[in-house]
């Protein structure tokens, strides 16, 4: 999937295999390779990336808070890397991006889903749904909640 040469966007190093991360950071993503397995209501199965491990909180709380836009390339590369793995631009209708509060958005000036959407189907071809949810409710960011919560 390598298109074009770039630097890593953790350290900076030049990438190999892949667009926006070198081999070494590569590793040290916790990658998830199984199923989410829950009884969903309308959901027949989920696929997650990578395990929530201190990088990763690192890199969201950045991408999210920090206005670290650039990377949304970084997720969406390794997202499509596994929707490609388990054939899922080949049997996904369309993909549908959690949506966040107008007051939310307005504050970060971006919805960090949206970006990451955009690419992913850019390069699957998977239909996006657009405006199809809306948040209405404003309530507390998932960082900010207890586990209990």
């Amino acid at each position: 999937m390598k298109l074009k040469k770039t630097n890593c966007l953790i350290c900076d190093r030049d990438t190999t295999k892949y667009i926006y991360i070198c081999d070494d950071c590569y590793l040290l993503f916790d990658k998830k390779v199984e199923k989410v397995v829950k009884e969903f209501k309308y959901v027949d199965f989920a696929y997650g990336c990578f395990y929530y491990n201190p990088l990763m909180k690192e890199l969201i709380t950045k991408y999210k808070f920090g206005n670290k836009r650039y990377l949304s390339k970084l997720f969406s590369e390794q997202m499509i890397e596994r929707i490609f793995k388990e054939n899922l631009h080949k049997t996904c209708d369309l993909t549908i991006s959690v949506p966040i509060h107008k007051d939310t958005k307005k504050e970060r000036g971006f919805n960090q889903i949206e970006l990451i959407e955009k690419y992913i189907n850019e390069i699957t071809k998977i239909t996006p749904s657009i405006n199809n949810l809306i948040k209405t409710k404003l309530t507390k960011e998932q960082a900010r909640l207890r586990e209990s919560e």
